[in-house]
């Protein structure tokens, strides 16, 4: 999952926001909120009630 904005874009990238009871994030999967503009990054939150895991190679948060 990705909020970003491109090098090409002059606007800013925009909130990601993730609530759930389970996050498994696994297998080189990613969670991100980036910029590689001019413009500022989205902010990342994520809600998780009962577990998060992450597993796995090349785990980016």
């Amino acid at each position: 999952m990705f909020a970003t904005s491109e090098d090409s874009k002059s606007g800013d990238a925009g909130d990601l926001t993730i609530n759930t009871r389970h996050l498994l994030v696994s297998n080189g999967a990613q969670v991100s909120a980036s910029t590689s503009s001019k413009g500022k990054s989205g902010s990342l939150q994520i809600t998780a009630t009962d577990s998060v895991d992450v597993t796995g190679k090349l785990i980016y948060l």
